[in-house]
């Protein structure tokens, strides 16, 4: 079988593999999920946590704490809330903005996904242990990195090559 094109990609392809990766771990997150009875998508796991310890939350403030875009929290919030796991609410004194909260699916799921983030936890830190590599914090390392000095600036100080 020959060698696959993207086998063989440059660092400049750093978000490819990043990207690949991420679906990897959402494909098989979620067939565990599904195996387990789980409904909360499993890229709405940190979503659903932190609604848990944070709600009544707004969506701004969801997705700031998540660090993802308005846009991608409302997405988020929108898929929770056709799955019967998050529902809207108005505060009493500000009708402007609603609210999130979890509904009692979600609440049962919160339960029984401690057991699983742990399980995987652990998971993840054998594999860093495998590949000698510090995944997490090497990969948070490089996006401070970037929103220090982005792919723009660092690209202009190299000049015209």
């Amino acid at each position: 079988m020959s060698t696959r094109y993207y086998e063989n990609l440059s660092p400049a392809y750093l978000g490819h593999y990043c990207r690949r990766l991420s679906n990897v771990i959402v494909e098989q997150s979620s067939e565990i999920l599904n195996e387990m009875g789980i409904v909360t998508p499993s890229a709405s796991i940190s979503a659903i946590t932190y609604l848990h310890m944070n709600s009544p939350i707004s969506v701004a403030n969801l997705a700031e704490a998540l660090g993802v875009s308005h846009q991608m929290a409302t997405q988020r919030v929108n898929q929770l809330e056709k799955l019967g796991l998050i529902q809207r609410i108005q505060l009493e004194g500000d009708k402007r903005v609603k609210q999130v909260i979890l509904t009692p699916l979600a609440k049962s799921e919160v339960k029984r996904l401690k057991p699983f983030t742990k399980k995987v936890d652990s998971i993840f830190l054998e594999l860093e242990k495998e590949l000698n590599c510090q995944l997490m914090s090497g990969l948070r390392k490089a996006e401070l990195s970037l929103l220090d000095k982005t792919l723009s600036q660092r690209v202009k100080t190299r000049g015209k090559n």
